[in-house]
């Protein structure tokens, strides 16, 4: 059965050509290559699909027509892990019968289903061979460009991808932290599809995960991935809707985060500690959207989150 392991990255949107020119690109490319991507998801029209978080698309590239389908798979801390499907079809029409049964949710009414949503962009994409571990890890990188369209909204698209193709998944954590030293870039939870569902009906989109209980332990792999979840969720909310509210959370997912990890890991102690001094400076002042965005957009934040899923990743090798 397929599947995929990539980790994905928010890039900000007027430095997309400053990422896709790095020298590292180019020392570890094997070839590159860009492609025109339109896409349309389908669902019913009360979102089945969306509900048990499988994604149903017709990707246009040039005159190929490629239906996929995605399940629901596992998220932690950006990395994604989903079983994936996908068929050359004739046109921009579903074609049931290629559907595998156990993949959909049960009695779900094929015919119901239409077109949800739209995400058109453009791809730049590096297959890359990288060195990890006296290994040689086979990574695909892509740029995407574009916008998602639903119910007559837009919401951009400025993201990196980074999927396993052979190799140790470590190797994407290493290289991801490389490349976010030359360029800030932030851990992503959300999908093209989530998006898009968050534009056509905003009341169902994926809620913000709640607070852990406390733990007596420090550095506990449950609690800690719990509010690195909820402190993702609240910076793509943040960015999408511009909530105010939503800051004070996340300066106590930080906050949380410190206590943690202070005594276990000290270097990440203090990246989260220097993190939650930032926002506090922030919220200290008249709320103002461009200093919030600078720090959603910063390299020391993106360098702090994507150390604290490199760590939570690690632990659960171990």
């Amino acid at each position: 059965m397929p599947s995929e392991i990539e980790l994905k990255l928010i890039v900000p949107v007027d430095l997309q050509q400053a990422f896709a020119q790095l020298p590292l690109l180019q020392q570890y490319s094997d070839s590159v290559r860009q492609d025109s991507l339109l896409n349309c998801y389908f669902d019913t029209p009360d979102q089945q699909l969306n509900r048990h978080r499988v994604a149903l698309r017709i990707r246009r590239i040039g005159e190929r027509f490629i239906q996929t389908l995605k399940t629901r798979g596992s998220s932690q801390a950006g990395l994604h892990q989903r079983q994936e499907w996908e068929w050359d079809v004739a046109g921009e029409q579903l074609e049931l019968d290629k559907l595998p049964a156990e993949a959909l949710p049960q009695d779900i009414p094929l015919q119901q289903l239409g077109a949800a949503f739209n995400t058109d962009f453009q791809r730049t994409s590096w297959q890359l061979s990288y060195p990890y571990q006296g290994q040689t890890t086979k990574i695909e990188l892509v740029l995407d460009q574009g916008q998602v369209i639903a119910a007559g909204r837009h919401d951009p698209i400025s993201e990196i991808e980074l999927e396993l193709k052979q190799g140790e998944t470590g190797a994407l954590f290493e290289l991801a932290e490389q490349l976010a030293d030359q360029v800030p870039l932030r851990v992503s939870r959300i999908s093209k599809a989530e998006k898009g569902y968050r534009l056509h009906s905003p009341d169902r989109a994926r809620p913000v995960p709640p607070l852990p209980e406390s733990s007596t332990v420090d550095g506990d792999p449950l609690v800690v991935g719990q509010l690195i979840e909820r402190l993702q969720a609240l910076l793509e909310l943040f960015e999408f809707n511009a909530d105010a509210q939503l800051l004070p959370q996340a300066q106590q997912c930080l906050q949380g985060l410190h206590r943690q990890l202070a005594e276990p890991q000290p270097p990440l102690g203090q990246l989260l500690l220097e993190q939650g001094k930032r926002l506090h400076s922030l919220l200290e002042v008249p709320y103002d959207w461009d200093n919030c965005q600078q720090w959603l957009h910063s390299r020391d934040l993106g360098v702090c989150l994507l150390r604290l899923s490199r760590w939570l990743f690690e632990q659960s090798q171990a």
